[in-house]
């Protein structure tokens, strides 16, 4: 995600000037995101909507630009487990609810070189009945292109690699 003083103002340049798309707008009581499905990966722009939110006080601090990166897990109570058994210390040490429904844990910085990364689990909700698409059935990439701004993320891929538990879907 990056730290943004006005999403409004950020908008101009990704839709204006870099041309793409925007995914979904979505807004608590502290922050607004946007999002920008680039590829596989997604781009989100986060700004602090009170002054004492996490985001405004980063921007009010000169900390404002790149802050996470965000991997896509399927299921990330294995992946928190997995990580603390290779001694891994985590900000989250059990996973709480992010945008869209996502189930999301932070890594410590200390152990990633000071890179704020965040684990994503998608929300398993049915299927919205516009898809034509049987309710309750996994979705994929395809399905993904009919739903909701809000829930517009890539799932996570089954490729191997070196964790069973973490497969990384940048956005």
């Amino acid at each position: 995600g990056i730290v943004v003083r006005d999403v409004e103002a950020s908008r101009k340049l990704w839709e204006g000037c870099f041309g793409i798309k925007l995914g979904g707008v979505e807004e608590n009581a502290t922050r607004r995101l946007a999002l920008y499905p680039v590829g596989d990966s997604m781009v989100e722009l986060l700004a602090g909507i009170t002054p004492d939110s996490k985001q405004a006080k980063m921007i009010a601090e000169g900390l404002g630009g790149l802050n996470h990166i965000c991997l896509e897990v399927e299921d990330i109570d294995e992946a928190l487990a997995e990580l603390k058994a290779k001694g891994i210390p985590l900000l989250d040490q059990v996973p709480r609810i992010g945008h869209a429904g996502c189930r999301i844990a932070f890594l410590d910085p200390s152990a990633t070189e000071n890179c704020l990364i965040e684990l994503a689990e998608l929300s398993h909700r049915k299927l919205p009945d516009r898809t034509g698409r049987a309710a309750g059935r996994r979705r994929t990439s395809r399905d993904l292109k009919t739903l909701l701004p809000e829930d517009c993320r890539q799932p996570a891929t089954t490729s191997s690699g070196p964790s069973r538990a973490i497969r990384p879907r940048f956005h």
